[in-house]
């Protein structure tokens, strides 16, 4: 890579390795790489605790030593028998300022040729001056040159390139000024090779076998001459099996989604926050086109064609299930992939309390899950989902629109079904498996009146688990309240005070030192609040939250001010989020926190 003056060397299964030259590619071997070759380099090249976090996120990156003031960085991904490994140069300012200098003019000097039916390689030799034995008439450099060479035509179609200057023609051969040209691997390429290729050492001087006597050889000047043979660039099908590399390299840096736009460098989320994709080129509009057409499934594809905003899951080995939409801007087509977590996080992982751990236990009952939209609801369900799985013998029903995180049979039988339809074709599914004879039955975004009066009725036998847009628990007891028809009000909420077991909401905030956390409300059904329901007064709810402490509820509020007191969350940041600002000023205010700072925007 480095003889070639390359930015990149890349290695995968299946393929001969290439190294990114400018604008083209280069290859280095006539053979391919085999998955044994590919283990090995990556044991080679990765110390053991990259090459668990690759086993375990499916990509990982890990920078090597450097070399001459350039950066040198593995990027590395894996599914199964399919390994692509990249190494990626960052060239220091120095070298870049000294590759901007053109090379000051040289005498030029004799060239050594070997041909070769299928191999080029040339090589700088300097003849040593012959030894002052006579005097010698000056002789033109040019002349003797030409003595040197054979003529063009008399050499081989690949030799035929090694023509004087003046004579070379302007296409194919291009004329770099660089030492030496990069070998092409005949045999299968080695981690010898490769360190060869990315540590090159001065090369041995060639000499010619049948070379005269010194004696009888004219002065030569020397002659600096390299010849690069052009290689047509990768054509797009490359580009397009890169849409899995991307993905997993925004797995490896722990991003929820990957944004691939016309004329723009891809993109990931990461913590909330938008950013490029760092060492990738931006895409034109026919790269994303080809990308996009590769994996739509074959249902989407004349929408696609037409520009139409489209949607699905699909699924990649080790990276799980993707969702993709598609859209098109004023640069052209785009297409954002939201990364779907392959495991489930369990309670512990995500800090629920007690209280809200013990909701899963209920054996039967209404919970619901509050928040806006990203806030985490589904991975907060799916975390009670798998409270159930692990610690009860019995049968859970989920109906999603989007299957996110898929649970293995566990303790429990977990059948999950993907309900992408209206609200009737909803209400069928429900009242289905609800004849399934479930234990727990678990409602993703709940947007159906008709729903409300059946999963009352069912929340009567059965644990009911029901997520909501709403941004705290006492909005969603009313949401919920207000789904319901008119006629049915009265017996809708004396069937909710009796099946009421509480409500979590919760927001997720970025962390003062990187990352974010969930700051969550929890209300439970004590008798306050199952009266309050009763009465049809949800208004007073906030109240009954306020007074329900000593029983484990917690306001927002409180969980806002907790986070900003032990220095875990900025009061700025906690203040954008907070649904009730002025409660939790009030509480800031009261724990003694200066909050001068975001008075000025309440």
């Amino acid at each position: 890579m480095v003889r070639a003056d390359g930015d990149a060397l890349v290695l995968h299964v299946g393929e001969r390795p290439y190294v990114v030259v400018g604008t083209g590619t280069l290859d280095l071997s006539t053979q391919i790489l085999n998955l044994d070759a590919m283990t090995g380099m990556l044991q080679q090249l990765l110390p053991s605790a990259a090459q668990d976090s690759l086993e375990e996120f499916g990509a990982v990156e890990h920078r090597l030593p450097s070399h001459n003031a350039d950066a040198f960085t593995v990027v590395a991904a894996r599914g199964g028998d399919d390994i692509w490994i990249e190494i990626r140069r960052r060239r220091s300012a120095a070298s870049t300022a000294v590759a901007a200098v053109p090379a000051p003019a040289s005498p030029p000097a004799a060239v050594v040729v070997e041909p070769a039916p299928a191999v080029v390689l040339v090589e700088s030799v300097s003849v040593p001056e012959p030894a002052p034995v006579e005097v010698m008439a000056p002789v033109e450099a040019e002349p003797v040159v030409e003595e040197q060479l054979p003529a063009v035509a008399e050499l081989p179609p690949v030799i035929a390139a090694l023509a004087p200057l003046d004579e070379l023609p302007e296409e194919p051969v291009e004329v770099v000024p660089e030492e030496e040209a990069l070998p092409i691997v005949e045999d299968e390429p080695t981690i010898a090779a490769l360190e060869e290729l990315l540590w090159p050492q001065a090369a041995p001087a060639a000499t010619e076998p049948d070379a005269p006597e010194a004696s009888e050889l004219a002065p030569v000047l020397q002659m600096t001459r390299t010849v690069r043979i052009e290689v047509p660039p990768r054509s797009t099908a490359v580009r397009v099996s890169g849409v899995e590399r991307l993905l997993r390299l925004a797995v490896a840096r722990a991003a929820s989604a990957l944004f691939v736009t016309a004329d723009s460098r891809p993109s990931i989320r990461v913590e909330g926050d938008v950013r490029p994709l760092d060492g990738e080129p931006p895409m034109t509009r026919a790269e994303v086109e080809a990308a996009v057409m590769e994996i739509v499934p074959e249902a989407e594809q004349e929408a696609v064609g037409r520009g139409e905003p489209t949607e699905w899951i699909t699924e990649f080995a080790d990276l799980g299930r993707i969702r993709c939409n598609t859209f098109t801007d004023h640069r052209g087509p785009g297409v954002v992939f939201r990364l779907i977590a392959t495991r489930a996080a369990t309670a512990e992982q995500l800090g629920l309390s007690r209280e809200v751990q013990a909701l899963a236990t209920e054996p039967q009952g209404l919970v619901l899950v509050a928040g806006a939209h990203g806030t985490g609801k589904s991975t907060l369900v799916s975390a009670l989902v798998d409270l159930v799985n692990r610690q009860r013998a019995e049968y859970v029903v989920t109906l999603e629109r989007q299957i996110r995180l898929v649970h293995d049979n566990r303790t429990a039988i977990v059948s999950q079904r993907e309900i992408r339809g209206g609200a009737d074709e909803a209400l069928s599914a429900a009242r289905a498996a609800l004849r399934e004879d479930p234990d727990v039955l678990v409602v993703d975004d709940l947007a159906s009146a008709q729903m409300v009066p059946l999963l009352l009725q069912a929340a009567s036998e059965v644990l009911v688990f029901v997520s909501i847009t709403a941004p705290s628990t006492v909005d969603a007891v009313e949401r919920f309240l207000d789904l319901a028809p008119a006629d049915l009000r009265a017996g809708v909420q004396a069937a909710m005070a009796e099946t009421f077991r509480g409500a979590v909401a919760q927001v997720l905030l970025k962390k003062a030192g990187g990352g974010r956390v969930a700051a969550r409300e929890v209300l439970l059904a004590t008798a306050a609040v199952t009266r309050v329901i009763s009465d049809g007064v949800p208004g007073q709810l906030q109240v009954a939250l306020e007074g329900g402490r000593k029983h484990g509820m917690v306001p927002l509020a409180d969980a806002l001010v907790s986070l900003v007191q032990s220095g875990v969350v900025d009061v700025r940041e906690a203040f954008r989020k907070s649904p009730d600002r002025d409660r939790l000023l009030a509480g800031l205010k009261r724990e003694g926190i200066d909050t001068s700072v975001v008075e000025r925007l309440a």
